[in-house]
């Protein structure tokens, strides 16, 4: 008897929690957002929108965030339409959510927002907007908005999303290359993989475990993105051979320099004007030989 009972009970419980999600669910679907677009979740410390890449692109950056380079944005753009004609699909947006803070100066009647994280991928997707790579069906974005209660939690929230180092662009998988193209491409990296290698070991004082060192260091990851980002790599046919005789021409090239060659460098007329770092990093360089990670204006080259 107590089980009939029970079951009625249970069974109208589940019916009462279906119903409480479904009333959250409609009562979050109903809260639209001017700018950021339709709330999807609330989670307390953050919450989820679905925001149109055109209004998206109108938050502004966080000013203490990394410059915005366009160049990056549009390589992203590139590479997001080159997938969708190898697989004859519609340009996709990336995957993951953008993070924005809100945060409401004392005074002020209205939030400002900004973009923490994401900077990049807005870009892209405002130019693939641009270009109507979606023929008028705009795809919409996560956004992650966190509400500060100053500016400085917006600097303890940057740190924490970039913590981690991201995984750079020769690291990425690219099975989406026609076999031809992906068999040269493994190849580049190998040959990149043993040009480095062979640098950190002539060199081992100039190469530095951190991503951000300073010149004249170098670091090896970074580096292996560098020569692969810019095309260099892939100019000697993957021949690692050719590639490290055009790395120490160059490198011989900036042992010639003279000191007023490097303070045009420095941005400055005479090299005793230069910083004290740079006088050091000079000095460094001289003194090792090597010159790769004190301007790399041969990346370019």
């Amino acid at each position: 008897m107590a089980a009939a009972v029970a079951a009625p009970q249970a069974a109208a419980a589940t019916t009462t929690a279906t119903a409480a999600t479904k009333s959250a669910a409609a009562a979050t679907a109903a809260v639209h957002h001017p700018m950021l677009g339709a709330l999807v979740a609330d989670l307390g410390h953050k919450s989820v929108y679905l925001t149109e890449i055109m209004s998206l692109a109108q938050v502004p950056i966080w000013e203490k965030q990394r410059a915005f380079r366009r160049d990056r944005s549009t390589r992203m753009a590139r590479d997001i339409i080159r997938v969708a004609k190898a697989t004859s699909t519609v340009p996709r947006p990336f995957a993951g959510s953008i993070v924005v803070y809100e945060h409401t100066p004392e005074g002020a009647t209205a939030p400002e927002m900004g973009i923490l994280d994401g900077q990049h991928r807005v870009g892209a997707l405002a130019i693939l907007l641009e270009k109507g790579a979606w023929q008028g069906q705009v795809p919409s974005v996560m956004v992650e908005v966190h509400k500060l209660e100053s500016m400085k939690d917006a600097s303890r929230l940057f740190r924490d999303i970039n913590k981690a180092e991201p995984v750079r662009e020769i690291d990425m998988p690219h099975d989406e290359l026609d076999e031809g193209s992906h068999v040269v491409d493994t190849c580049i990296r190998d040959v990149i993989d043993q040009v480095v290698l062979s640098l950190t070991a002539d060199y081992p004082t100039m190469f530095s475990s951190s991503s951000r060192c300073r010149i004249p260091h170098l670091n090896r990851d970074v580096l292996r993105d560098e020569l692969y980002t810019s095309g260099v790599s892939s100019q000697h046919g993957g021949d690692a051979m050719a590639l490290m005789g055009w790395l120490n021409t160059h490198n011989t090239e900036l042992h010639g320099r003279t000191d007023g060659e490097w303070a045009h460098v420095a941005g400055v007329t005479d090299i005793a004007q230069a910083s004290a770092t740079f006088q050091k990093a000079l000095v460094k360089a001289r003194d090792t030989g090597m010159y790769l990670g004190l301007d790399k204006s041969w990346l370019t080259v």
